[in-house]
């Protein structure tokens, strides 16, 4: 089996990436956005889920529980770790990229089905903030928008998840300071 390239905690700085996702090809765009969200979630569940051989058989063998994108995605809304409205764009995203991966030749984002997908289906970067730019973006760039939104929303939910950790880490131990104290004062 075949160890998959994990990516730096700083991806989002590296030159490289960001040249491939703008500068590259439509069918580099989708797969590498896919892949970066699917290693997102993975180690958001990394986060929820106990430790295991288990977990790491079910995520990184090619037959496990979690091996795919959609078992991921599936898995994190029915966690409660993501929302509904990313649950559905995380899909949508996914189904492009099975697109751009299994369609041999002929595949970009002016291809009317994906074009539809990115313009209708993906909501994510629907905010006021970006209208403007929306309706003047290339369906790629649109694409990558959505993309980016998610990401941020996926690194900000580990992040928050690490701050609780480590808040309740600390909390495990005053209480287990105040408990051994307690026991220690009634000898």
């Amino acid at each position: 089996m075949k160890k998959r390239e994990k990516l730096g905690a700083d991806f989002f700085r590296d030159r490289q990436l960001l040249t491939t996702l703008t500068k590259g090809s439509d069918r580099d765009a989708a797969i590498l956005c896919g892949s970066i969200l699917e290693e997102l979630l993975n180690r958001l569940l990394r986060k929820k889920l106990v430790q295991s051989s288990i977990f790491k058989d079910a995520i990184e063998n090619n037959n496990g529980s979690l091996s795919t994108f959609s078992n991921k995605i599936q898995l994190s809304y029915l966690m409660g770790v993501i929302s509904k409205k990313m649950y559905d764009n995380l899909n949508i995203v996914r189904k492009i990229r099975n697109e751009f991966a299994h369609e041999i030749v002929g595949c970009s984002f002016e291809k009317e089905q994906i074009k539809l997908k990115v313009e209708n289906n993906l909501t994510y970067a629907k905010l006021p903030l970006f209208t403007e730019w929306l309706s003047a973006a290339s369906v790629k760039d649109q694409f990558l928008l959505h993309c980016t939104v998610i990401e941020v929303a996926l690194v900000k939910k580990l992040l928050d998840m690490i701050v609780l950790l480590n808040v309740m880490t600390k909390q495990t131990i005053l209480d287990l300071k105040t408990l051994i104290g307690s026991i220690w004062n009634q000898k």
